[in-house]
């Protein structure tokens, strides 16, 4: 096995601010349950697969098992990062963790 591209994976996966920003914040997102409507958003953004959605439309909108899809999405695609901050805004109850997140990628440059 070629070390050197899964080390590179790895660390551009985990290394990079928006991901850091994600890891960070991990914890509180793997916390929240999430409407349909909200749901459906993820997968409009491109941050979870079809297949995915409607694994967490069963599991009643929890995000606790869908972490590591989310955080590729967020590693490959920065901008991504502020799309589920703006999903979670949605709520009420997840406002103060979007409200963080904004603010944390409002804080980094490499994040749009």
């Amino acid at each position: 096995m070629n070390q050197k591209p899964a080390a590179t994976l790895i660390r551009n996966t985990y290394g990079d601010p928006a991901s850091q920003i994600f890891q960070h914040y991990s914890d509180r997102i793997s916390q929240v349950s999430l409407t349909d409507s909200c749901i459906q958003l993820l997968y409009t953004e491109g941050l979870i697969t079809e297949d995915t959605q409607r694994k967490i439309e069963r599991c009643g909108g929890s995000l606790s098992d869908t972490l590591r899809e989310l955080m590729i999405a967020v590693s490959d695609d920065h901008s991504k990062l502020r799309s589920l901050g703006n999903i979670l805004m949605e709520l009420e109850e997840t406002k103060p963790l979007a409200q963080d997140i904004i603010k944390d990628c409002g804080k980094t440059s490499f994040i749009i």
